[in-house]
């Protein structure tokens, strides 16, 4: 018993699946083809005497399905809260099944929107509806066959019911299936801030390093020597700047303590990526503008971010030939470009995969922006612009 009051509980506290949109243009371009479907049926079908009344139904049901998504519980009331009040005085009044196809086709929709979209107390709050609505229906139906006077057969019953919970297991799936990606692309996004936190630990600990060193070297000819001591100081001054430059840009990323202490790589090794002609396209890479003075770990920013969106195109880019780098360095912008010759239509690793996660989360913690799509020509086409001493969104005031 405690497990199912456990079990209750956790699904009671579930929240609303993240990620639903407001009503699209093709949501109310079903509602049209659905209300033409219902209208259809109900002009060429005139033996049941709630028809008209089986149409405003059809109407209310409908209309609900662009709110699906963010209202899923109202949504479902407003259908079956009707349709079973329609089917009460079917029953009362011993009218013919009123029921139209496209009221149907509505309905199954939104049980699995509910149980896609809603929270866990709208879910439970909708199965009562959807139970009560389908015991309705088969009273309603009973009652025109003629098999019996009214009393449904609890077993058809029973049988029927997999009708209602096929769309609930569905609705299910599909909500686990896309919390599991939401996860999975936090993950992805985590990785890439430590990755980039280690990086620029690297970049930090080698400029208080050398402020170490010149602090030291000051000390010991400042006696003799108190030109060199003042020259020392300016490079000290400089190294220090530029330590609390990438110390800023570290304080948002930085999520763990164990950094490793490799070098970061940087412009020239994204030169090195043309060097990449075995197994693949050939690659070209072009640099131009004031590159070699951007800080290290923009400089290793970019690196990721070109030899990522390399990978990408080597190994799914469809008949591709080429894949070009190209980066400029443009007043206080940095522009990264990466692009193949390849099929317009990207494939599905790239589309489904992590990998632009990463990119988009290094790129949005440096400041910048990137965009990933199909080129105007063919190909797929990767930019990322950032500032030159761009720093984090995540940046603390002094």
């Amino acid at each position: 018993m405690v497990g199912v009051n456990d079990a209750f509980n956790a699904v009671w506290r579930e929240p609303r699946s993240p990620g639903a949109t407001a009503p699209r243009r093709w949501d109310w371009a079903l509602v049209v083809a659905l209300l033409a479907a219902a209208v259809g049926q109900a002009i060429f079908d005139t033996g049941a005497g709630l028809r008209p009344f089986a149409v405003a139904v059809g109407l209310a049901t409908i209309v609900a399905l662009p709110w699906r998504r963010v209202e899923p519980l109202v949504a479902l009331a407003v259908a079956f809260v009707a349709t079973s009040l329609l089917d009460a005085v079917s029953l009362i009044g011993d009218y013919d099944d009123p029921a139209l196809g496209a009221t149907g086709l509505a309905a199954v929709v939104l049980v699995y929107s509910l149980f896609r979209w809603g929270s866990g107390t709208e879910m439970i709050a909708g199965v009562p509806l959807v139970l009560v609505s389908h015991l309705l229906a088969n009273f309603t139906t009973r009652a025109d066959s003629g098999l019996s006077s009214g009393r449904p057969s609890w077993t058809e019953a029973f049988v029927s019911l997999p009708f209602w919970l096929f769309p609930m297991a569905v609705g299910l799936v599909m909500r686990s299936r896309a919390a599991l990606r939401l996860r999975r692309e936090e993950q992805a996004r985590q990785e890439e801030r430590n990755l980039l936190a280690r990086e620029l630990h690297d970049t930090v600990a080698h400029h208080v390093s050398a402020i170490a060193i010149q602090a030291q070297a000051g000390q010991a000819v400042a006696a003799i020597q108190p030109d060199k001591a003042v020259e020392i100081l300016g490079t000290i001054e400089t190294a220090a700047s530029a330590t609390l430059t990438e110390m800023r840009r570290m304080v948002g990323a930085l999520r763990q303590a164990d950094a490793v202490t490799s070098p970061g790589a940087g412009v020239a090794d994204i030169e090195q990526l043309a060097d990449l002609t075995v197994g693949g396209p050939a690659v070209r890479v072009s640099v131009s503008g004031d590159v070699a003075t951007l800080g290290p770990g923009l400089q290793a920013t970019l690196f990721r971010l070109a030899q990522e969106s390399v990978t990408n195109a080597r190994r799914h880019a469809r008949h591709a030939t080429r894949v070009s780098v190209e980066l400029k360095c443009d007043g206080d912008e940095v522009l990264l470009c990466v692009s193949d010759d390849g099929d317009s239509v990207a494939g599905p690793n790239v589309v489904g995969g992590f990998g632009l996660v990463g990119m988009r989360e290094r790129v949005d913690l440096l400041g910048g922006t990137l965009a990933a799509g199909p080129g105007p020509d063919r190909g797929w086409r990767v930019e990322a612009k950032l500032p030159r001493e761009g720093a984090m969104r995540n940046e603390v005031e002094r």
